[in-house]
């Protein structure tokens, strides 16, 4: 009686098992359907940038017997003609020597846009580096905002918060910023941590509170460096999330200087 009654059990529960195993087998595969997408999203987009490079920013130098450049061969400057014929939202294109930084800067009637949309419009995880709508196109307005993600395959500005480090300052001091009028050089002035509420409720992401927001960058930056800002230069900020947080940011802010 005793083992009919476990075995009328196991038979009872056999079937809440094998519901529950679908489940999981369910929410496993739906995982790796997610990670896949995302996978696939990045590369997408690494594809897209090589070749939005290969078509504007061709080297320059002399070439081998096969009608290709040489290694040594220096890249030319964009060609923001072929880039905003092709991308019409591209403004500038900004590098970081040795880094992966090496992205159009793009802008749109909002800051949502581009927010997940490669250059071609194409929704995307990455999205582009953009800049603030507010800010003038040409860069040259007291306060530009410039704003990438920080990505899991260190892409876009994933790398800005390794300002955080001293040896990385000294080794990555400049940006160069390209536009179809000029060429500057971006100094890094202050590199600091700020909770997202807090950037928005003092005001700073607004030209006119560019002292408060040098005074609040004084106290905070996460590094040392002898650049001066004389009080009347443009600055130039280059935003991206703290970590993986949307909470907080980490804000490189930067002296442009046009090269001579």
């Amino acid at each position: 009686m005793k083992g009919r009654r476990q075995e009328r059990k196991k038979r009872v529960s056999h079937p809440a098992l094998l519901v529950l195993e679908i489940l999981l087998a369910g929410v496993a595969l739906f995982s790796l359907y997610k990670v896949g997408s995302i996978l696939m999203e990045y590369r997408n987009s690494a594809q897209s940038y090589e070749a939005i490079r290969a078509e504007v920013t061709q080297p320059a130098g002399d070439k081998d017997t096969s009608g290709e450049p040489t290694e040594e061969a220096e890249r030319q400057p964009v060609d923001f003609a072929l880039l905003q014929e092709k991308y019409p939202g591209a403004v500038g294109w900004i590098t970081c020597a040795d880094t992966v930084i090496d992205y159009p800067i793009m802008q749109a009637k909002d800051n949502d846009y581009f927010l997940r949309r490669l250059p071609s419009g194409e929704w995307n995880i990455g999205g582009s580096l953009f800049l603030d709508y507010r800010s003038q196109s040409d860069f040259l307005g007291p306060l530009s905002l410039i704003y990438g993600h920080h990505m899991n395959d260190g892409s876009m500005f994933t790398l800005i918060e390794k300002y955080t480090d001293q040896d990385w300052y000294d080794q990555h001091p400049v940006f160069v910023l390209e536009t179809p009028q000029d060429i500057f050089t971006l100094y890094a002035a202050w590199g600091f941590y700020i909770p997202a509420q807090q950037w928005v409720d003092s005001g700073f992401d607004l030209a006119e509170n560019r002292q408060a927001l040098t005074e609040y960058a004084d106290s905070h930056s996460t590094f040392v460096t002898d650049v001066r800002w004389d009080g009347e230069e443009p600055l130039i900020a280059l935003i991206t999330c703290a970590g993986y947080s949307d909470a907080d940011r980490y804000i490189l802010l930067c002296v442009p200087r046009a090269e001579e």
